[in-house]
Parts: C-alpha cells; sequence; structure tokens
C-alpha cells in the first residue's frame, strides 16, 4: 500500500509538470482551461510563446501580433521602449510601447493602457485591444471560445461614390461627397448666417475607423485676373508652392463659373495628404479654393482615394450667393460699421469673445489691404517686430485712443505697415488692428472706423 501510495504520488507530480496550458496570473504560472487563441482577418496568428489574461484584458507577445498587423518591431536598449512602425502600404502610424508604463505613445499621443505592457522571460507583453485599436482595426473577444477577432478597418470609399450635394461657403458653390459625409465645426474663419459675407472656410468629411476623407473650400477674397490659368500660377505663388510639383488642367466651363484642376505628380502618404484640388472663378469674378485631403489610414487604399478626389472636384457647380461688394452698414453684435466698396467680412465666435475680418477685394497677386477688430473679455496687442514703432492718436466709438504703429521706416505706410489700438469698456474690449497696405486705404480704413457705434 505504501508504495501504491508513492507511485500515485509520482504520477500525479509528474501530470503537473507536463500540463500543456498554461496561464500568466501575476507573479504565478496557473493552469488554463484552453488556450487563448487570435485571429486577424481569419487568419490565426502564431505565437513563440502564450497570450494570457490578467485583469480581464488578453497580453500577446509583441512580435507576433506586430507582424500579422503590418508593424515593423524595434526594441531601442538606451529608451527601453519598443518602437512599432508601419511596413509600406500599411497604415501610416508610430506606436511606442514602454514596459512598465500605464501609457504608450501613438503617434506623439500619449494613451492610457489598462494594463501595462511587461517583459516576461525576455519577450514583451501587451494588451492586444490596445495595439489592435491603435491600427484602426475591429477587436472582438469571443468568451465561449476564449478567441480574439481582429478585423482590418474595411476600406473607407469601398463601394462609395460622390452622390450626396454639399454647399460651400454658403452657396457660393455645390459639390457632392460620398454618403455619409457630414459639416465639420472648425471654430474657425467664420460663422454661417447674416453675420458675415461668407464663411471664410468649409469642411467636409467623411470618417470612420480613424480613416478621414475631407473636402476644404476656402475664399479667396480676391478678383480673378481674367485668365483662370493665370490664376491659378499666382495662388502658387502666394502659397509659396511650386508648379513643377503639379499637373495642371486646361480650364473647365460650368453653369456660369470657369475652374482649373490641379494635383501633385506624385502622392506621399503622410499625416494628411493632399489629392487634387481646384482654383475656381465665380460668378462674380471672385475666386475660391477647393481641395480634397485623406489622412494615412484612408490612403493605405489610395486607388479608392485617387478616384473618389476625382470625382469630388468634377462634381463642381455654382451656386446662388455673390460677395456684397457695395457700400453698406453692417452690424456685429456689438456695433455696426460703414463698409466702403469692394470690403467684405467674416466673422469668428468663441464662447466670451467674437472676431471680424474686414477684406478689401483685389486681383489676385496684389497685396490686400484688411482690418480686424477682436470684441471680447481678455484683451491682448500683437505687437510687431518692425523697426520703427511710433503713436498716433485717434477716435473711435466717441473715445480718444492711441495708435500704435510699426513699419520699416517711421512716416511709411507700406504693405508691412500694422496698426494696433485697445479700447476697453469695463470688463469688455476692443482690440483694432489693421494692415492698411498705403497711405490712402489707411485714410479708407479710418473713415470705416470713424463710423464704427456700439449697437
Amino acid at each position: 500500500m505504501r508504495h501504491l501510495r508513492k507511485c500515485v504520488f509520482i504520477v500525479l507530480v509528474l501530470a503537473i509538470l507536463m500540463a500543456p496550458t498554461l496561464q500568466y496570473a501575476g507573479a504565478a504560472l496557473i493552469a488554463a482551461p484552453n488556450p487563448i487563441r487570435v485571429l486577424v482577418d481569419d487568419e490565426e496568428v502564431v505565437f513563440d510563446a502564450l497570450p494570457f489574461m490578467e485583469s480581464g484584458r488578453v497580453l500577446v507577445p509583441i512580435r507576433g501580433i506586430a507582424e500579422a498587423l503590418g508593424l515593423s518591431v524595434e526594441w531601442i536598449p538606451d529608451l527601453k521602449c519598443v518602437i512599432l512602425t508601419p511596413k509600406p502600404g500599411s497604415i501610416e502610424r508610430t506606436i511606442i510601447i514602454y514596459p512598465g508604463m500605464e501609457y504608450a505613445l501613438v503617434d506623439s499621443y500619449y494613451i492610457s493602457l489598462d494594463v501595462p505592457a511587461k517583459i516576461i522571460n525576455g519577450r514583451t507583453y501587451l494588451p492586444l485591444r490596445f495595439i489592435g485599436e491603435a491600427t484602426g482595426a475591429e477587436v472582438q473577444w469571443d468568451a465561449a471560445t476564449r478567441t480574439v477577432l481582429i478585423s482590418s478597418p474595411v476600406p473607407l470609399l469601398k463601394g462609395k461614390s460622390a452622390d450626396t450635394p454639399f454647399s460651400i461657403l454658403q452657396d457660393r458653390l455645390s459639390i457632392k461627397m460620398p454618403e455619409g459625409s457630414v459639416y465639420q465645426d472648425t471654430n474657425y474663419g467664420g460663422i454661417m448666417g447674416s453675420e458675415a459675407d461668407s464663411s471664410g472656410t468649409t469642411n467636409i468629411i467623411l470618417s470612420e475607423n480613424e480613416q478621414s476623407f475631407v473636402a476644404y473650400a476656402e475664399e479667396l477674397f480676391r478678383y480673378s485676373t481674367g485668365d483662370i490659368s493665370k490664376d491659378f500660377e499666382m495662388f502658387l505663388e502666394l502659397n509659396s508652392e511650386s508648379a513643377e510639383i503639379m499637373t495642371v488642367s486646361s480650364p473647365i466651363s460650368v453653369s456660369g463659373i470657369q475652374y482649373v484642376t490641379f494635383a501633385p505628380k506624385e502622392i506621399e502618404i503622410w499625416g494628411t495628404t493632399f489629392l487634387k484640388g481646384a482654383i475656381v472663378k465665380a460668378a462674380d469674378n471672385t475666386l475660391i479654393y477647393l481641395g480634397v485631403y485623406a489622412n494615412a489610414q484612408a490612403l493605405a487604399h489610395e486607388d479608392d482615394c485617387l478616384r473618389m478626389a476625382d470625382d469630388v472636384i468634377g462634381s463642381i457647380v455654382a451656386g446662388t450667393r455673390l460677395l456684397d461688394r457695395s457700400p453698406r452698414t453692417v452690424e456685429m453684435y456689438d456695433f455696426s460699421l460703414k463698409l466702403e466698396r469692394d470690403y467684405v467680412y467674416i466673422v469668428s465666435a468663441g464662447v466670451d469673445f467674437y472676431v471680424s475680418y474686414f477684406y478689401k477685394l483685389v486681383p489676385i497677386g496684389d497685396i490686400q489691404p484688411a482690418f480686424g477688430i477682436y470684441s471680447g473679455a481678455h484683451p491682448s496687442l500683437f505687437g510687431s517686430n518692425l523697426p520703427n514703432h511710433e503713436q498716433r492718436t485717434g477716435t473711435i466709438l466717441g473715445r480718444q485712443v492711441s495708435w500704435d504703429i510699426y513699419s520699416n521706416q517711421q512716416g511709411v505706410i507700406d504693405k508691412d505697415t500694422f496698426f494696433e489700438t485697445l479700447i476697453g469698456a469695463e470688463w469688455w474690449y476692443w482690440h483694432i488692428f489693421a494692415q492698411p497696405n498705403s497711405r490712402s486705404e489707411w485714410q479708407t480704413i479710418e473713415r470705416m472706423l470713424a463710423s464704427m457705434k456700439e449697437i
């Protein structure tokens, strides 16, 4: 009987030592009922060490899952971190993992981890859901089979066409975008409605699974030269671009407008990439820029993005709204102003401030006179690095003001000259600034500011 008990004991010890499935939990190894399987797009990932569960999270060896998701792995000894970088043709995103830390870096943004990455027996493990979602993939856990299912993002534009009309710059133009696109509130460049001659900018975005496709429009507030191809060349000069890296179309005429399209000769995939654009001469002879962009995640499917960019730009038609260039009185939130001919304006609003920008319409290529009025609770002055600084008094809103004038030479008002003054009214302030371009244009701006009245 004593020998039998000894044999039974030996068999039990050997059974424990030879248990095929072990799981890491805290500092101890415990038997797991079934191994955890990981499938990426229905293909099982083979690891050189077993995944395990900790605090409700599946941790996997980093190299196996990274390579399955199209990432290269590099251990940086000096920084004691792992860097995951995209392989060609995969989602362009850099991920930095610090074992033992409760955060990771994804494209320079700190992301919290429910369970820190950790090093066990020379291998780095990290939470599987984090790495899946950081690459834009969908991650699901099937508890019944102890299986993690990872699905690569569906291409954003797959099966879609540019079939949904959108107004551009308060109906200055109209374009079509894929169904599901929405206006994006950037709180920059203006607000819709009667408070502005134009919204200044328009952003329309289609976004899903970290992929973004965007149409962006901007009012240039400049006249056409009459030759839209020449307008485009001047636009490139104003924006420090080189025509040598662009392919440009012949002028296209449709519904009372004219435009040229342009695109880079080579697509370079990084953060947000320009795909195709157009300079449009509207029915009132003023110019509008329209550009189509996609982020790196969407551009993993480059052909779809280029096809859609062609369709969006090709859908441009005229709107019904023309810029009002006539002399007129306009009202902001707390003041009114008499605008002289060829001056237009936009308004950008915040929680406790708004800024009105006034531009003179000039031919593209000319220096544009402009002035602005900040109204809000937080006064500030810009100042300038121009070598000459002088002061001059004036009257606005019945108050005597002191203008700070910055220029290259005393007494000279040219394209670089900058004016600003600050008017306080209890807890509310007006910061008024101007770049008049010439002495005669400063006199025009002074007349408009002299007409300013509180409402």
